[in-house]
């Protein structure tokens, strides 16, 4: 509830950025309790405002939430095109001048290895 608040105060504020990635916390959180239903809501609505911002980090992170949660619930298929588009994102991002040490965050590399670790994975 905490998160939710927050990221309806950071809307009204104009901080887009910062409700995006409240509203990716709690569905990150809502994937760990195993509430994949609503987290898939809550995942497709920060990916479509990350998209159409252009907020390619969020973005990143969100399809590769949204393909956690699809995998945890079954859905190993879907997953992997998410999975996928994590490393086009990545590979985008990587050859824009001034992101040459982008790999080299903690939070980026694992982002990368995980899918590429589930994408050679047959769900």
């Amino acid at each position: 509830n905490s998160l939710r608040s927050l990221a309806q105060q950071a809307q009204k504020l104009g901080l887009k950025y910062i409700a995006i990635e409240c509203s990716l916390h709690m569905a990150e959180a809502m994937t760990q309790a195993k509430d994949y239903s609503h987290a898939r809501q809550e995942l497709d609505r920060a990916l479509s405002q990350s998209d159409k911002l252009g907020l390619k980090p969020l973005t990143v992170r969100a399809h590769y939430l949204l393909a956690t949660t699809l995998r945890q619930s079954g859905n190993g298929a879907e997953a992997q095109d998410h999975y996928r588009q994590v490393l086009r994102l990545l590979d985008t991002i990587r050859k824009e001048p001034g992101s040459e040490k982008l790999m080299e965050r903690s939070d980026v590399s694992t982002i990368f290895n995980e899918s590429t670790r589930w994408l050679q994975t047959k769900s």
